[in-house]
């Protein structure tokens, strides 16, 4: 009876912990679970709130009033790490302690162990475990490098410049702009203007597209058009347009991104010979005046740059433009230009084959971008419309063993999504001894769901799962849904429901299933919006304004407002209250529901607006929502819609 009655007490304020974690409510967890620190569940729930909150102190009170038997690994680092945080004599001895129980967190230790002896100005320990980090180059020893370069660029900058060399052979192309500028400010300091110039010309020049190139730029004169680039590509247009020489190829590129097309084509000379990004900015412009003929050649003068997401842009708006106008002689052109097509242009010569009824180039070209495996998402693409085109069985299956669940074997399988059983999955992908598994859940725990992530990325395919469900146990739902998405977007086979089920988990479930049925709306089409609008996060709010759980802006949730709270006045504040804020997402989703007919149609006018879609629906040949969804012109509503829908089908298949 005793048990019966401690097992109660203790599982109900569990479920208010967790009720408050779906809130993103810490301070609530921690004030429920403060009074079940005996419990070893409400124990590191209580420790992960602290962790999110900067409760350090609570931290190490949580792990000394905790029973002996219960006390693992993680708390052992996490106790180092708070008394880190809190400056504690005792740190040197809990960081060697922690690098007995846990080597699998070295990198992590190190860190630690660094910081604090930069803070108690042991610059010699701090130096050796900073060269450490640089030639062992895991996941936080990225971290520790830079954090010592930075403390030290000052009063040591040899040191600085001696650690980030030795960790340049290792580095990605952004961490080697931010090394390169370090570099230059640590010799500028040291007096050596002319290695510290070296460094901050190849940060600017050689680099861009990254934040440091702007940084660099400042610490140098002259190179105004590398100047100009760098702001362009860190769309600072307004200062990159003051650099940029009169007729040069960046100042084109900076008038179209201010919108001053008519500055841009009084320059422009289609003769001479351009950077291909411009090409496509002209085409881009013809097109818009209505002048299809010459926008078409643009676009071929464009699919020739060397840069793949330019090469990208121009294949798909053209052979958009190509089924727009019907357009007969430009398909030929465009597959006369491209000889040996990539993959992603076999698929859209496939596509504008298929929409200009040419069936035997469709399935060629279709084939052709199915065989390679150059990228997984853009084979099952290839493998949908195989499928869509013959029929064939064979398409279908190849499509389920490439990327099980993506948004085109899904629509392959008609939203029907496979599972399995989950007792012989987790034999077959026991992820108990995996070592990213181990140090993801650690990060998860103290909140670092970066680390998390990559970790999960790293590991094998049940290494997402794990660290996911350990993150949903201490109420981490955002870092659940990241890196139990890592598994279930790499599954070349069927996963079990409990794997979906973390990585979309049906949150706030009560009034989801109210405004469903209030409206009678999909509640797999509703959980899948609000997961792909804000993760379930009911305070964000968007860059472009949108708030809340279903991302609504301001002033289309004031249309709403009025119409389902007549007379009442509108604030937006209300848009932060998830009830609220869920109501008029599902009033307005059905609304577009009802104008369209279709989920795609409605998405797409969710994301872009509802005029812009009247205006695309216009200019498709046939109605083919397929089709519709390939030829949006915004990238990033395009994505949009594929992953609202993909998730709309696997929510369908657990919480409907």
């Amino acid at each position: 009876m005793n048990l019966f009655l401690t097992i109660v007490l203790a599982v109900g304020p569990l479920y208010s912990a967790y009720y408050s974690a779906e809130r993103q409510d810490w301070a609530g967890v921690k004030s429920i679970t403060s009074k079940l620190l005996y419990q070893k569940v409400a124990r590191k729930m209580y420790m992960a709130a602290c962790f999110r909150t900067g409760d350090y102190q609570g931290i190490v009170q949580a792990i000394e009033v905790a029973p002996l038997d219960q006390i693992d690994e993680y708390d052992i680092v996490a106790y180092a790490y708070a008394s880190y945080k809190l400056d504690d004599p005792s740190t040197n001895r809990l960081i060697d302690e922690a690098r007995k129980v846990a080597p699998y967190l070295d990198d992590f230790i190190d860190y630690v162990d660094m910081n604090y002896n930069l803070r108690h100005r042991n610059l010699w320990r701090a130096h050796r475990i900073a060269l450490t980090a640089a030639s062992r180059w895991k996941r936080v020893d990225k971290t520790t490098v830079f954090t010592y370069a930075n403390s030290v660029l000052n009063n040591h900058p040899s040191n600085a410049v001696e650690v980030l060399k030795a960790a340049l052979p290792n580095m990605a192309r952004e961490d080697s702009a931010r090394a390169f500028l370090l570099m230059g400010k640590a010799y500028r300091k040291a007096g050596n203007v002319s290695l510290a110039t070296h460094y901050f010309k190849m940060a600017l020049i050689d680099y861009p597209e990254t934040p440091y190139s702007i940084a660099a730029a400042r610490y140098l004169k002259n190179y105004r058009t590398a100047k100009a680039k760098a702001y362009f590509f860190n769309k600072k247009y307004t200062t990159a347009l003051k650099y940029a020489p009169s007729y040069s190829d960046v100042r084109l590129m900076i008038y179209y991104k201010k919108g001053r097309y008519s500055s841009f084509m009084r320059r422009y000379n289609p003769k001479k010979k351009h950077d291909p990004r411009v090409y496509l900015y002209a085409a881009r412009i013809y097109k818009r005046r209505g002048q299809f003929l010459r926008a078409r050649r643009e676009y071929l003068k464009a699919l020739d740059a060397k840069d793949k997401d330019v090469r990208e842009a121009a294949v798909l708006e053209l052979s958009n433009l190509i089924i727009r106008r019907r357009d007969f002689v430009g398909y030929s052109r465009m597959k006369g230009k491209l000889v040996n097509p990539d993959q992603f242009q076999s698929l859209r010569i496939g596509i504008t084959a298929y929409a200009l009824r040419k069936k035997g180039d469709a399935i060629k070209y279709l084939e052709k971008a199915a065989s390679s495996d150059e990228s997984r998402f853009w084979k099952t693409a290839a493998l949908f419309w195989l499928y869509k085109i013959t029929h064939k069985r064979k398409y279908r299956i190849q499509a389920s063993r490439t990327k099980t669940y993506s948004y085109y074997t899904l629509r392959t399988y008609k939203g029907k999504v496979l599972t399995t059983d989950y007792s012989r999955w987790i034999q077959a992908h026991n992820p108990r001894y995996s070592e990213h598994a181990k140090r993801g859940k650690f990060f998860a725990f103290i909140g670092f769901i970066l680390w998390a992530i990559d970790e999960a990325k790293m590991g094998e395919l049940a290494a997402g799962y794990d660290i996911g469900r350990y993150a949903q146990s201490i109420g981490d739902y955002q870092t659940a849904i990241a890196t139990a998405s890592v598994t279930v977007d790499n599954a070349r086979a069927p996963v079990p429901k409990e794997v979906l089920k973390i990585a979309y988990p049906c949150l706030f479930h009560s009034w989801v299933t109210k405004h469903s049925r209030s409206y009678r709306l999909s509640k797999g089409l509703l959980l899948g919006l609000m997961r792909e609008e804000s993760r379930f996060m009911h305070r964000v709010v968007s860059r472009a304004g949108a708030v809340g759980l279903t991302q609504v802006m301001p002033k289309t949730a004031k249309k709403v407002w009025r119409k389902i709270k007549p007379g009442s006045r509108f604030h937006s504040k209300v848009l932060r209250n998830p009830d609220t804020n869920i109501k008029i997402g599902a009033y307005h989703l059905k609304e577009l529901l009802s104008a369209f007919g279709n989920e795609i149609y409605a998405l797409a006018a969710y994301n872009a607006g509802k005029g812009r879609v009247v205006t695309w629906k216009h200019y498709m040949p046939f109605a083919d929502t397929d089709l519709f969804v390939e030829m949006i012109p915004f990238k990033e509503t395009r994505g949009y819609v594929k992953r609202v829908m993909r998730s709309a089908y696997i929510y369908k298949a657990i919480c409907e």
